[in-house]
């Protein structure tokens, strides 16, 4: 029976380490995402503010650049917003006409 040398079972646990590494940066990530996902769908605020919009000369987020009366207006329609991804919510808008 051959033996493996010490060098390739060195080379071998430094891929399964990398591996490793690699693995758990992306389930943190994952996880990161379900989280961001399950507070948007309860506060429309957090997912406006989170939005990235291209100015003219560079990306900013939407919340950033967004003036006092477009809030106004994106906060009446926020009852809307939670009916479309399944929330009960009473009374309020669920249409609006903006210009």
């Amino acid at each position: 029976m051959a033996r493996t040398s010490p060098i390739c079972l060195c080379n071998c646990l430094r891929e399964k380490v990398r591996q490793t590494a690699k693995l758990r940066r992306r389930n943190d990530y994952v996880n990161r995402m379900r989280e961001q996902l399950d507070q948007f769908a309860t506060d429309p605020a957090a997912f406006r503010a989170s939005l990235l919009i291209d100015t003219d000369s560079r990306l900013c987020r939407f919340a950033d650049v967004m003036g006092d009366w477009k809030a106004g207006d994106f906060r009446a329609l926020n009852p809307g917003f939670m009916r479309a991804v399944g929330h009960r919510v009473e009374g309020d808008h669920s249409r609006a006409w903006l210009e």
